[in-house]
């Protein structure tokens, strides 16, 4: 089995990609990522768009998922990025490199600024009010939204949450580990039973 692999294509590389497949020429910026590689492209002609390459390890059919709930979210008239084709017509544009295959996506881009980056002194009230309204019509769009890429396991789903700290706790210093293994039966006797309800 091949290991996985982290992108790190050069701009260079991103933008010859960008210009055969996509015919989108411009300067790159690198943004953050978990464990893809993430690119904000702003174009010759004032246009901006998101580059991603997703990690050699990322499956396709996942992958699709996005896409297609980017999609249906946008089809709700919800204010999200949504996947561009390429010069063929696909969503998903394979590339190689290092004896790896990555999966190569452009996204629109929605302009504004990151929570994260936003001055403190601008959280306020009506701030978090509109990021839970926006998150309540995201979760009720999505109420009938099927793809069989859905159904995965993901390390930062909180439903995981009890399945990742029994495989991560022994990197717990000794003085840490009893109240984990206390929180964690309490977990494991009391919540995880009624969770079905």
């Amino acid at each position: 089995m091949t290991a996985i692999k982290t992108p790190v294509f050069s701009d260079d590389d991103i933008l010859l990609l960008l210009a055969e497949q996509y015919n989108l020429t411009g300067k790159l910026t690198s943004l953050p990522g978990y464990c893809d590689q993430n690119l904000l492209l702003n174009t010759n002609t004032g246009q901006q768009f998101i580059v991603k390459i997703a990690n050699s390890a990322e499956p396709r059919i996942e992958l699709d998922m996005q896409n297609e709930a980017m999609a249906h979210l946008t089809r709700k008239e919800l204010a999200v990025p949504h996947v561009i084709a390429n010069q063929s017509g696909d969503l998903i544009s394979d590339i190689s490199a290092q004896d790896q295959q990555f999966c190569l996506r452009v996204l629109t881009f929605l302009p504004g600024q990151f929570y994260a980056q936003a001055n403190s002194d601008g959280h306020n009230k009506a701030l978090w009010q509109d990021l839970g309204q926006f998150i309540a019509n995201i979760d009720i769009a999505l109420a009938d939204f099927q793809h069989a890429g859905a159904y995965r396991y993901l390390e930062w789903d909180l439903a995981q949450g009890y399945r990742v700290c029994m495989t991560k706790k022994q990197l717990l210093a000794s003085n840490e580990m009893a109240v984990v293994e206390h929180f964690l039966s309490l977990y494991h006797n009391q919540t995880m039973p009624l969770l079905a309800q």
